[in-house]
């Protein structure tokens, strides 16, 4: 393998055409036998810098509306090009073909789109990192032939951003894929040592004389649900029905920047949240699933103060009704979010390398309903206010992967809620070479109250060597004791000081009998602010083994020599809990995925320096390709822990600790039946259960031990207070149908049974039994979206 440093860039000339072109994957259009072709492709994995094992060769026309691609990829079995159908963007287990286009040849930034053997297509929008929620709207058609598989592509520009220019000369490259052989090849070749990846890439030329469309999209869309629920402790249920109605804009302001915008929201076809038995002293985080907060919101995570599940999640004081009841009170509702009314976003970035971003968003007033069983009156608690949430951001390239940037997040509530505000900076900048990285981050988080404020600060930085076999660095970390910036994002841990440094190595290239070889030794330092005093101190280690028969497997460890102090798990400032010398040993297996039959399996167990305290965990996640069509994947894990101790109660202005025990046991299955590219069923079962069960309290004690306490966890009736049976049932399956470009059908059903008792089953299947047997929210619904180009409704008019 060798790799130059000043790699003559390739170009690929693109041909002007006056005729139209039939995007059906069959090349036949004499145009086509006009054009040049673009070839000599190396590969890029597993073995970098070699000839590839066939020929792949590209063409590209123009004409005033689109780019064309016509690609030709020969292989001499073609029978046994793989091609898993698969819902979109997602490649599967398939060959692939993509292209990658730089408008701004800034070395940073750029838009990828890909076709499998299947015909599905992909998209991503790469800039900051990969935006695989951004779908633009073009054409492409696979066809696999007797010397090799095809593929034609028409991307408007209506899809791209690009300047206004006599002749648009971009960074370009393409890409393709051989499952069977795992093989990845370039056709401007590409060093895996090299970070700046889009500064590798060839060229566009002669594309001439075109001008920038106006990208103005209408989505507008018209919703139906039905939903069955349970209406009290009496068994009675009752249907609800409604129908919605909306739309996303997306509008091109220039060749830069882009509007969306979205009015009268409709979430209701989200994905299930993996709920769990939460004992930590912190919030579950979530994925975000909602298209509109997922597409085009990497801009918007610089200095990481921005959790879009803010917007539109838990009332501020939803869990506070109950303590606002009088004794002959009831709750007749207490809705678990906030309704969006709208949102909004501006991002782009121009050709001086600034990226702007502007995002605001509105939540109505929400309110619980209160029944005084006295009086026969009702009233309203307010639980959230009407809340304004924005975000402002800059984000300036100064050189390649050179950024600064600064990030303003705002929160602004109606009435006499508290109001709140974040300013953040964030830099990464590299040494010409780009083998050594200085970059950090800074935030001021403040909250306003009527009649104080309340400030905190983090600082981060870090010292990297990033490119080559080696890598090292070093790091620092400091969050003051009142940070905060959970109004608008997310933050856990406070009041500490830290200190970390790590060592990598890794393969460029295949050795022995392994494709893949990594090794990584991470160790930190830690201190509580406030008592200024020694926290946490451990040595972490991983490593990765790729073999030439694709099996991948890998070990891990942490190792903790000292005792060392939780601050977060009492709950009250400044107390602690000492915890025992530990260490961890774990790793994987991970079996070939072009295999009909593959899964992978993990595993871990950690061991405390006290008697009988320990904590196992094993994962199987088994898959199967029925066919190209129906894929099915599974998994069950456990995750068992002996002795534990943790936080249970505050008694008698005490800490109560716990020794427990705690089980997790999560069974999921997907499945997912594709019909053609453009229509597919998906399904995801999940069933959690939780468990804890205490077997004595004890009173922290002031130097972070355990001590006597008349606690006993059992209430009046003999009931526990602390043990706990939790289980989540959920089923989400959807059927989509993408009936014309850019527009889809989307049919969901959902089902969900949440259950919590002290009561705690011993038999995996009895329990489950016990939980189908409960209350049930069942949901369907059909969403159809329409999409509307503004140019092709000019066209028309």
């Amino acid at each position: 393998m060798s790799f130059g440093q000043d790699k003559v860039k390739k170009e690929i000339e693109a041909l002007r055409i006056a005729d139209k072109i039939k995007i059906d994957g069959y090349l036949d259009e004499s145009i086509w036998e006009q054009a040049k072709v673009a070839s000599d492709f190396t590969t890029f994995e597993p073995d970098p810098g070699e000839e590839p094992l066939y020929d792949t060769e590209v063409k590209m026309l123009y004409d005033d509306e689109a780019i064309y691609l016509g690609v030709f990829m020969k292989d001499e079995y073609p029978d046994s090009i793989l091609k898993e159908l698969t819902l979109r963007d997602d490649i599967g287990n398939t060959d692939f073909f993509a292209v990658s286009f730089d408008y701004y040849r800034s070395g940073l930034s750029g838009l990828e789109f890909g076709v499998t053997a299947s015909g599905v297509q992909f998209d991503i929008n790469w800039s900051d990192g990969p935006d695989n929620g951004w779908d633009a709207v073009w054409l492409s058609e696979a066809r696999i032939g007797s010397d090799g598989w095809y593929v034609e592509m028409k991307i408007p520009f209506s899809a791209m951003r690009f300047a206004d220019a006599e002749e648009q000369i971009w960074y370009v490259n393409f890409s393709r894929n051989i499952r069977r052989t795992r093989e990845q090849s370039w056709w401007q070749e590409m060093d895996p040592a090299d970070p700046n990846w889009f500064a590798q890439y060839g060229l566009t030329k002669g594309i001439k004389d075109i001008k920038t469309p106006t990208r103005l999209f209408f989505f507008p869309y018209l919703s139906y649900y039905v939903e069955h629920a349970p209406d009290g402790d009496d068994g009675s249920s009752s249907w609800a029905r409604s129908i919605n109605g909306g739309m996303d804009v997306k509008y091109g302001i220039n060749d830069a920047f882009t509007l969306d915008l979205t009015l009268i929201p409709d979430f209701g076809q989200v994905v299930s949240d993996n709920q769990v038995l939460n004992l930590s002293p912190f919030e579950i985080q979530f994925a975000e699933n909602r298209q509109f907060f997922t597409e085009g919101t990497d801009l918007f995570n610089k200095a990481n103060i921005f959790y879009s599940r803010r917007i539109g999640g838990t009332p501020q004081l939803f869990w506070d009704v109950e303590d606002h009841l009088n004794d002959t009170d009831s709750i007749l509702s207490n809705p678990a979010t906030s309704q969006l009314i709208n949102a909004a976003k501006v991002s782009g970035r121009n050709q001086q390398g600034l990226g702007i971003g502007v995002f605001n968003a509105v939540t109505s007033e929400t309110k619980a309903r209160i029944f005084d069983e006295e009086s026969g009156e009702e009233r309203d608690f307010v639980t959230d206010p009407l809340t304004n949430y924005n975000v402002l951001v800059f984000d300036q390239n100064l050189w390649t992967n050179a950024s600064v940037a600064v990030i303003n997040t705002n929160v602004t509530r109606n009435g006499s809620f508290y109001d709140a505000n974040a300013t953040g900076t964030e830099f990464r900048l590299p040494d010409k070479e780009n083998n050594w990285v200085l970059s950090g981050s800074s935030v001021l988080s403040q909250r306003y109250f009527s009649d104080s404020t309340e400030l905190g600060t983090r600082l981060e930085y870090s010292l990297d060597k990033i490119s080559g076999k080696s890598n090292y660095g070093a790091s620092f970390n400091r969050i003051g004791r009142d940070y905060n910036v959970n109004d608008l994002g997310i933050n856990f841990r406070t009041n500490f000081t830290s200190y970390s440094a790590f060592y990598s190595w890794r393969t460029l290239e295949p050795v022995g009998k392994f494709n893949r070889l990594r090794f990584n030794l991470f160790s930190f330092y830690q201190r509580n602010n406030e008592p200024n005093r020694f926290a946490d101190f451990a040595i972490n280690w991983w490593s990765f083994a790729l073999t030439k028969g694709f099996t991948a497997f890998g070990l891990n460890g942490r190792f903790e020599p000292v005792n060392t102090f939780d601050f977060f798990e009492p709950r009250v400032f400044g107390r602690y809990y000492e915890y025992p010398r530990n260490w961890r040993i774990g790793g994987f297996v991970s079996s070939d995925y072009r295999k009909t039959f593959a899964g992978d399996i993990e595993w871990g167990t950690r061991h405390f320096n006290e008697p009988g305290r320990y904590n196992t965990y094993f994962e199987l996640r088994p898959r199967l390709r029925v066919s190209d069509q129906f894929f099915v994947r599974g998994s069950y894990s456990v995750f068992k822990q002996f002795n534990d101790v943790g936080w249970a109660e505050e008694w008698n202005d005490d800490i109560v600790f716990g020794i427990r025990d705690r089980v997790d046991r999560e069974t999921t299955l997907r499945a997912r039946y594709i019909f053609s590219p453009l229509m597919g069923v998906n399904l995801i079962g999940r069933y959690y259960w939780g468990t804890v069960k205490y077997d004595s309290f004890h009173s922290l004690t002031d130097d972070g031990g355990l001590g006597y306490t008349d606690y006993t966890g059992i209430d009046e009736y003999g009931v526990s207070l602390e043990n706990n049976n939790f289980n989540a049932f959920t089923i989400d399956a959807q059927f989509t149908w993408w009936f014309a470009p850019g527009s889809s059908m989307t049919a969901a059903w959902k089902n969900n049974i949440f259950t919590s008792d002290p009561e705690l089953q011993r038999n995996y299947f009895d329990n489950l039994s016990q939980v189908l047997q409960s209350d049930q929210l069942n949901s369907f619904s059909i969403r159809v979206l329409y999409f509307l180009d503004y140019n092709q409704l000019r066209k028309k008019a």
